[in-house]
C-alpha cells in the first residue's frame, strides 16, 4: 500500500510539472487563440446566447486578475480529481486501471485545455467523472446532475446523452440488448448511419438547418468539411464517414506550421490509435450487460452526425474533447467490475 501512494505522489509531482511547464509556454510563446480572445476581451460578446455572455463575463473578469489564475485553479482541480480516483478507483476499488487513468491525464488536449480559457476541459472532467468514477453512474440523481452541467456547458452533448440512454432504454429488455453487436456488425451500424443521414436529407428543411450550421462553423469560406469542399447535398453526405474520422483527430489533417501544432499533433496520432482498436478490440459480451458501455458505444457512434457540420480543425479540436473519454472508456474501461444499477 506504501509502495502504491508513492507511486501516486511521484505521478502527481511529474504530472503538476508538466501541467504548469506548459501552462508559462503556452502564454509565453502562444498567448491567447482568437476563442479564448472572444471570451477574455472586456467587451459583451456580440451574441444571443445567454452561455457564452456569462462565459465571457466570469473569463474576463478572471483574466484581468492574472493570466495564471484560472489555469492553476484548474490544474489544482484536476490533481484533486486524479488523486481522488487514483485512491478510489485504482487503489480501493480496483475499477480503473493506472495506465488508463495516467492515459485520461496526460493527453496533450487535457494539459493544453486545462492552461486555456475556454470550457472544453470542464466538458471533458464531466464525462471523464461520468465514465470513470464507478459511484455516479450507479445513481440517477448523480447521472441528472452531471447532464445538467453538460446542459449548461455544451447543449449538443446533453442532447446526445438523452438520446444514447433514451436508445439503450428501447433496445434493451430486462437488462439485456436485444440487438446483437460486435466488431463485425458495426460497420453495418456505420452504414445504417449513413443511409439515416441520407434519408434525413431527402426532407428540405433539414438539409437547410445542415446547411445553417455548416456556414455557422464555417464563415470566412463557403466550404465543406475537412477537405474544404463545396457545400452541396452530395458532398456532405460522401464526406461524412471521414469527416467522423476528422473529427477526433482533425491535425492528421492540418498543415504544421507552429510549434504548439506538433504538441496537438501528438494528441490526434494517440486518439487514432484509440480510434482504430475500437473497432478491433470490440467487446461484445459487455456490450450485452453493461449500461455504461452501451451508453458509450450509443454516443460515440451518434457523434458521426454531431461531426457533420465541423470543418476547421482547431474547432474539431475543441468540439471533441467532450467524447474522449467514452472512446477511452470503449477501448480500455475496467467493466465488468462495475456493477451498475441504473437498469
Amino acid at each position: 500500500m506504501n509502495s502504491t501512494i508513492s507511486q501516486r505522489k511521484i505521478y502527481t509531482i511529474v504530472l503538476v510539472t508538466i501541467y504548469i511547464a506548459f501552462m508559462f509556454v503556452k502564454f509565453t510563446f502562444g498567448e491567447l487563440t482568437p476563442d479564448e480572445i472572444l471570451f477574455t476581451n472586456d467587451s459583451e460578446i456580440d451574441t444571443s446566447n445567454v452561455i457564452y455572455i456569462w462565459f465571457n463575463f466570469i473569463f474576463s473578469f478572471l483574466y484581468r486578475i492574472g493570466k495564471f489564475f484560472l489555469p492553476l485553479i484548474n490544474i489544482t482541480f484536476i490533481f484533486y480529481l486524479f488523486n481522488r480516483l487514483y485512491l478510489k478507483e485504482v487503489i480501493q476499488k480496483k475499477s480503473l486501471s493506472k495506465n488508463v487513468l495516467l492515459l485520461l491525464f496526460i493527453l496533450p488536449s487535457v494539459i493544453y485545455f486545462t492552461s486555456a480559457y475556454l470550457r472544453d476541459i470542464y466538458v471533458y472532467i464531466l464525462t471523464l467523472v461520468l465514465t470513470f468514477n464507478s459511484n455516479v453512474f450507479r445513481s440517477w440523481k448523480k447521472v441528472f446532475l452531471i447532464l445538467i452541467l453538460i446542459f449548461f456547458l455544451r447543449i449538443e452533448l446533453f442532447l446526445v446523452l438523452v438520446l444514447s440512454l433514451g436508445v439503450d432504454y428501447i433496445l434493451t429488455y430486462k437488462k439485456r440488448p436485444f440487438i446483437f453487436v460486435n466488431r463485425f456488425t458495426i460497420p453495418i451500424i456505420i452504414l445504417c448511419s449513413w443511409l439515416i443521414l441520407i434519408g434525413l436529407f431527402s426532407f428540405d428543411f433539414i438539409w437547410e438547418f445542415t446547411d445553417f450550421f455548416i456556414s455557422r462553423y464555417e464563415i470566412s469560406k463557403p466550404y465543406y468539411g475537412i477537405m474544404q469542399v463545396s457545400i452541396t447535398k452530395a458532398n456532405v453526405i460522401s464526406g461524412s464517414l471521414l469527416n467522423w474520422f476528422a473529427f477526433y483527430v482533425p491535425f492528421l489533417f492540418k498543415k504544421i506550421t507552429a510549434p504548439f501544432d506538433y504538441f496537438i499533433l501528438l494528441d490526434s496520432i494517440i486518439i487514432c490509435f484509440l480510434f482504430i482498436r475500437f473497432f478491433i478490440k470490440f467487446k461484445s459480451s459487455e456490450f450485452k450487460i453493461n449500461k455504461l458501455y452501451r451508453l458509450c458505444f450509443y454516443t460515440f457512434m451518434i457523434s458521426f452526425f454531431i461531426a457533420l457540420p465541423e470543418s476547421l480543425p482547431e474547432t474539431m479540436f475543441r468540439h471533441r474533447m467532450a467524447y474522449i473519454p467514452f472512446l477511452i472508456y470503449l477501448n480500455y474501461g475496467k467493466l465488468t467490475t462495475i456493477n451498475l444499477k441504473l437498469n
